[in-house]
């Protein structure tokens, strides 16, 4: 039993509305019908430019494309931040990390601040002893 979820300008994604181990969603072509990838085990389902974003049965973040490759899954909450990178939130150090699908650079949540500037060239963070830093575009710290 499918329902419709999300609807953008020329992909349809479709919802299996159990919340059990068959849970999925399909995304189509609009004007076609034809399936463009399947997305097993995601409870919840994002479209983002050219990712989609979400979660899944395990209440894992996840990133993929909309192939279907699978960018990122982790434990960490994960939301879509403009122009392209995913904020990532630590629940149990309550810290903040990033990644980057278009760059695919993950910053592991060890920051009380992340932002990244300049289309993720680099990123400015406040550490947890509350210094002011620098990451480069590849996550690596210049401080």
């Amino acid at each position: 039993m499918f329902s419709e979820y999300y609807v953008q300008s020329s992909y349809k994604a479709r919802f299996n509305d159990s919340y059990d181990t068959n849970a999925s969603f399909t995304l189509t072509d609009k004007s076609s019908g034809d399936t463009i990838s399947t997305f097993p085990g995601w409870i919840e389902l994002d479209e983002h430019n050219r990712f989609v974003t979400g979660r899944d049965l395990d209440n894992d973040a996840v990133v993929a494309e909309y192939t279907g490759k699978l960018l990122l899954k982790t434990p960490h909450i994960g939301e879509y931040k403009a122009p392209g990178y995913h904020l990532l939130y630590d629940t149990k150090t309550r810290l903040f990390g990033v990644y980057c699908p278009y760059t695919n650079v993950l910053v592991k949540p060890r920051y009380l601040y992340i932002e990244p500037v300049g289309r993720d060239r680099y990123f400015i963070v406040t550490t947890q002893s509350g210094k002011l830093g620098y990451l480069d575009g590849k996550g690596k710290e210049l401080f």
